[in-house]
């Protein structure tokens, strides 16, 4: 999702979308209700900034880094 255009009003009614499957996600979960979801939660997609999108790709780097140790480069 584009940082451009995603101003208050977006910000906002993403916040209203997560609330909502908040506590769709806790109805969910009461122990009356009998069948259990094994779903993850469904979050809004918020833009990512430059400087989100470099430590998610350090993050990786690292994380590649240590997998590859541990495999033996396999």
């Amino acid at each position: 999702m584009p940082l451009a255009g995603y101003d208050e009003i977006a910000a906002r009614l993403d916040n209203l979308f997560d609330a909502i499957n908040a506590v769709n996600e806790t109805l969910l979960a009461a122990p009356h209700f009998k069948r259990r979801s094994g779903r993850q939660a469904v979050r809004a997609q918020r833009p990512e900034t430059a400087q989100q999108r470099v430590k998610r790709q350090q993050s990786m780097t690292r994380i590649d880094s240590i997998v590859e140790h541990m495999t033996g480069g396999r």
